[in-house]
Parts: C-alpha cells; structure tokens; sequence
C-alpha cells in the first residue's frame, strides 16, 4: 500500500518535478546527466530535486496528520 500512495503522490507532480526526480531515483542518473538528457543547467535540475522531494514530504506530513484525527 505504501507504494501505491508513493506511486500516486509522484504522479501529482507537475512534470518539472517529476522527471527529474524518476531519471535520478529510478534511472540512477546523476544531476548533470540528468541535466544533459532535459537540456537544463545543473542547478536547475538540482533546485527541481529539492522541490520535488519537499512536495512528497509535506503531502505525507498531511497525510499522516489526517490519520491521527
């Protein structure tokens, strides 16, 4: 189950977030080629990482202050 919400609460991300984030977890891809293979500049990418990961981060703090209510 828990790979389920993952797997949707990726899929909630604006693409800008969510491809760099599946080339780097999935494709084990580092930042610069991931760089390369979306023709950005590397902060870019690392700045769409950072947001990416907070994203799923807080939606599961919502989702776990939902479950003790």
């Amino acid at each position: 189950m828990d790979r389920e919400l993952l797997h949707n609460a990726i899929n909630r991300l604006d693409s800008d977030y969510r491809e760099p984030l599946l080339l780097q977890v999935i494709g084990g891809f580092s930042g610069k080629e991931i760089a390369e293979i979306l023709d950005l500049n590397n902060n870019t990418v690392m700045t769409r990482l950072f947001r990416a990961r907070n994203k799923l981060k807080q939606e599961f703090e919502l989702d776990a202050d939902e479950l003790e209510d």
